[in-house]
């Protein structure tokens, strides 16, 4: 594996655990804010929660990016005109 390949996979890696970690901790928020039926900590979670949906859809992305069979072998330019 090439050096762009191990430097995509790293941050697809550091991506998806961030995005799966500010999940939980949403989770945790919205969970806290209904049980105490407070109104803002509700919206914060939920918020937190699509934030952290967004986060994991990015890396599914970056994901999709790094399977396909060429990405590998691409330069940087050649990357960003796979989005364009």
């Amino acid at each position: 594996m090439d050096l762009l390949g191990q430097v995509i996979k790293l941050i697809i890696d550091a991506v998806t655990l961030g995005g799966g970690l500010w999940l939980l901790f949403g989770a945790i928020i919205l969970a806290g804010g209904l049980r105490d039926k407070n109104g803002p900590q509700i919206q914060t979670g939920i918020w937190q929660i699509a934030g952290a949906l967004v986060i994991l859809g990015a890396a599914l992305l970056f994901n999709s990016l790094q399977t396909n069979s060429s990405a590998t072998t691409e330069t940087g330019l050649h990357i960003i005109k796979h989005f364009f």
